[in-house]
Formats: structure tokens, sequence, C-alpha cells
């Protein structure tokens, strides 16, 4: 059966005034320390915290009496002594030390030296109270001393020397869960500033047009409705940019139209990108207006329709129909301004326009003449 006594508190903690600072220090990170799982499994009747640990001006108000003070010391399973100059002068931290030598407590003493030397021999220097100068030297204590090993190690040391574990091991695993708190802190971080970038920049559309037949002649204006927003656009073949889209839109739909002379209405519906630009091409499609040569080919003295009458625009031939009626329809590529255009029918002197332009709504009259 484990008779071991339970205290209080795991520590008291004895400094001077002066370093009031280390105390505070040494009590929050003890008071924040967890033991690794793997140790707490390996090891159950170890604690998985540190706390409480008793620092007098925390815990109790001014004025506070000195048996107070030692029901307290009584209380505490460890004392640890913030050792420095100051502190070796101090009545207090020796009496405080003292009543632990006095129970018979010494092995529960660990020296926490901030500054000085311990057994220095120049009062200057000096960093143990009286009460440990006193100790035999079959019995000295070991110190802690942050000026050689630095503050994480030294916090370590008196964690190891409290729970009577090796130091390395403790060491290695504090330095591990202190790189995966460093990696939480950056991933969470590197996250936060995701969020930013997606939902508090303001995006840009980058919007490509491309007219794929430079032969026939531009609109004097062309216009985007860009989700209701209206914009004009001087010229194609251009990159058109919209700036401060609201990052609200990310990943939502957009409505984009475009409206043109010699083109096709253009309506398609997308997606903004969750980046910082989306791209959007639109490839123009030219309607028939420079497509369709049509017209009604007659007799210019009979006003009847001429029938079967040859037809030859530009590279492309056709004859009448029963109305006089004929179509050239030519594709995008072949389009342009204008053509020329030769009837010809037995019995009827040729007919030639050498700049016709094309008409897609309209039959253009072609009268012809008798050979006589």
């Amino acid at each position: 059966m484990d008779n071991k006594r339970i205290y209080d508190n795991y520590a008291f903690i004895s400094y001077k005034r002066e370093d009031e600072k280390w105390a505070e220090w040494l009590q929050r990170k003890l008071e924040g320390y967890k033991l690794p799982t793997i140790l707490k499994k390996t090891n159950p009747s170890l604690p998985r915290h540190l706390r409480p640990i008793f620092r007098d001006k925390t815990d109790l108000g001014g004025g506070i009496l000195s048996d107070e003070l030692e029901k307290q010391l009584q209380n505490s399973e460890f004392l640890i002594v913030i050792c420095s100059p100051h502190a070796s002068r101090s009545e207090w931290v020796n009496k405080e030390i003292q009543v632990f030598i006095d129970e018979g407590r010494l092995g529960n003493i660990i020296p926490f030296i901030v500054e000085g030397l311990p057994h220095a021999g120049s009062a200057v220097e000096e960093c143990f109270p009286q009460a440990l100068k006193n100790i035999p030297k079959d019995k000295e204590l070991l110190g802690i001393d942050v000026q050689e090993i630095g503050k994480e190690r030294a916090f370590i040391k008196v964690i190891a020397r409290m729970l009577s574990l090796r130091f390395d091991s403790l060491w290695q695993r504090w330095q591990r869960e202190k790189r995966l708190r460093r990696s939480y802190v950056a991933t969470m971080l590197a996250f936060l500033l995701i969020i930013f970038y997606f939902f508090a920049i303001p995006s840009r559309v980058e919007l490509t047009v491309k007219d794929l037949s430079h032969r026939l002649p531009l609109p004097s204006c062309a216009k985007i409705i860009f989700n209701g927003t209206e914009q004009n656009i001087g010229s194609l073949d251009t990159v058109l940019i919209l700036d401060n889209i609201r990052p609200y839109y990310k990943g939502r739909p957009y409505m984009l139209e475009f409206n043109a002379g010699y083109y096709d209405t253009l309506r398609f519906q997308g997606h903004f990108s969750w980046g910082m630009t989306t791209y959007v091409t639109l490839e123009l499609k030219r309607d028939s207006t420079f497509g369709v040569y049509q017209g009604i080919v007659y007799d210019e003295q009979e006003g009847v329709p001429v029938q079967d009458a040859v037809v030859t625009v530009d590279n492309r031939t056709t004859r009448t129909d029963v109305r006089g009626i004929f179509k050239i329809v030519f594709p995008l590529q072949e389009q342009t301004l204008s053509k020329s255009v030769r009837i010809e029918k037995e019995g009827y002197l040729p007919r030639l326009r050498v700049d016709e332009c094309p008409d897609a709504k309209n039959l253009t009259p072609y009268p012809m003449r008798k050979n006589t």
C-alpha cells in the first residue's frame, strides 16, 4: 500500500522581490506544463499537470503572518528557490529553506540559479542563501543554472527532478511537442492567411475577347454586360480587366452578355474562380451580315424573273430558280466587305458588279437586258 503523503501544492517558489519576474515566469511555465501522454501511460502515478504552484504574492495578500507561509511550505511537496545575489541576502528566503531542512526534506529543495554563483566567496556574486551554504558537502544540492543551460532546459530540469524522470527523455519529448505546436500554429496562420486571401482581398476578372476574322469591319461600339454592369470596349482581340470584384463572389456564378454589330449576341453563365483572377475567354461569332449574297434576276424590259441564270460570286457559282432568285453563303474565312458578282444567261447581256456588298436581309435586284 502506498502511504505517500498528498500535498496541497506541488511546489512552493521562494524568491526575493527583485527576482519576482523569474518567479512569475517559472510558476506560469510549471502550471502550464502537461505531461506527455506516452509518459502518463507508462507511469500512471505521475500527475498530468503540476499545479498548483504556490507563490506568496500570487496566493496571499499583504500583511500575511509567517505562520501562514509556514503552513503553505508544509503543504508543498517541493521548494524551488530562485537563487541570486538578492536571494542570498534575504532572511525570509533563508527561513523558508530552513523550514524544509528542519522537516527533513532537504532532497525536495530545488535551487534555481538565475544570477551569480553558488559558494562564490564574494557577497556580490554569491547566489545561495546561508541555509543552502550550511548543508554538508556530502548532501550538497546541485543547482539548476539558467545561465549555463538556458531557460527552457532549466525549466524542464525542474520538472524532471520533481517527477524523478530522466532529463534527456523529457527534453526530447518537450522539443518534439514544441515543434508540433509550432507546426500547428504555422498551419493555423497559413489557414487564416488563406481565409483572408480568399474572403478579404478583392479579385478581378481577366476577359479575353477573340475575333476570328479581321477582313471584316469592326463595330463602332461593342459592349459587355458582366453581372448586370455594362462596359464598352473599343476594340476586339483585346484583354479587358474588371477590377475590385468583391470577395463574396468567389466561387459563385456570374452572367455575361456580349452585344455588337455584325456579331451574334453571346450569353453564358460561368463561375468566379476561388483564386485572385477569374479568366474568361470570349470567342466571338459573326452574324450573317457579310456571309450572304442573295438577289433576284429579272428581265429589264418585261419585268419577269430570269430562270436558270448563272450567278458567280467570287469563286462560287449557282443558278437562279423559277422566281429568278439566287443565294450564296460564304463561310467565315471567305467573308469580305464586298465581292464581284457576274450573272450570265443565254440571250442576255452579261451583268457584272465588281464591288457588290453582301446583304443577308434583302434581295438585291439584278435587271438584265436581252441581247438583240
